[in-house]
């Protein structure tokens, strides 16, 4: 009995596992699917056992709504899965994947969060803040981790709850397009869930504080030896403790070119990656 028993767990465990994995999709916001940058993308979602990589975006969008575009490319895309379907969205030029989905998905189910919004140390400034054309960082952001401020370049959530955050972000927007039109996606989403909102009670939207499932790379260190080490699967590891499923090269163009460079090479994976 208690062999039948054992026998029926290890099924119900693998089919549990396919289930769940079956039900995560990977989305890439560009416009040039040539891009060297999507490319290396492509390359090592497939790497590291992901499923098709779905890219999303047009530039008639982005002509329309400028980086915004992103969160209506998005928006659109999660209608189309059903409620309970985990969805990652990344940007398409600077993104490599690092790790397997299953990783990132067991992340996202230990924050409790029904979305997750990647953090990084750059940071958000409040509305009043931006319409003067200041950088000063919001006063009263709700967070006061290290890595506390969100990155819009990687998104984690259940489709239900990303179409419940993006509908608010999209009415945000209608509200104010000509502001938006100088501003990001990014900046959008700060003065969303910034300023006395209840959204992340209310949607239950969390930031990855720790950079378990993903890691933003401005300001950051990422020489090896320094934040940064290698697995024996070729896995950048940070701080010695976590293995991010996804690194954004993000930050001022200048420097994020100067990273970018760096990890390719330095970083065993994308050495062997086809990026050219």
């Amino acid at each position: 009995m208690k062999f039948v028993l054992a026998i029926l767990i290890i099924l119900w465990s693998k089919t549990t596992t396919t289930a769940t994995c079956a039900s995560l999709e990977i989305a890439a916001y560009a416009t040039n699917q040539q891009h060297d940058g999507l490319r290396l993308l492509h390359s090592t979602s497939q790497w590291h056992g992901w499923s098709q990589l779905h890219v999303i975006g047009t530039q008639a969008g982005f002509d329309s709504h400028g980086l915004v575009d992103k969160l209506r490319a998005l928006r659109r895309f999660a209608r189309r899965w059903p409620d309970d379907t985990i969805l990652v969205f990344v940007d398409g030029y600077d993104v490599v994947i690092n790790n397997e989905p299953s990783v990132l998905e067991s992340a996202f189910l230990a924050s409790g969060k029904r979305v997750i919004l990647a953090s990084e140390l750059g940071c958000c400034t409040d509305k009043q803040t931006a319409l003067a054309y200041g950088t000063a960082c919001h006063p009263n952001w709700p967070f006061a981790q290290e890595r506390k401020w969100l990155n819009s370049g990687v998104i984690v959530g259940y489709a239900k709850d990303v179409r419940r955050l993006l509908q608010l972000a999209w009415k945000e927007y209608l509200a104010h397009t000509s502001m938006y039109h100088a501003y990001t996606d990014q900046q959008l989403l700060c003065f969303l869930v910034s300023d006395g909102s209840t959204i992340w009670t209310r949607a239950s939207v969390g930031i990855d504080h720790l950079s378990e499932l993903a890691l933003c790379t401005y300001k950051t260190d990422i020489r090896v030896g320094q934040m940064i080490g290698f697995d024996e699967h070729k896995r950048v590891v940070f701080a010695n403790r976590t293995i991010p499923a996804i690194i954004h090269f993000n930050g001022p163009a200048d420097e994020k070119a100067l990273q970018i460079q760096y990890a390719k090479q330095h970083f065993p994976l994308l050495q062997t990656q086809k990026y050219e």
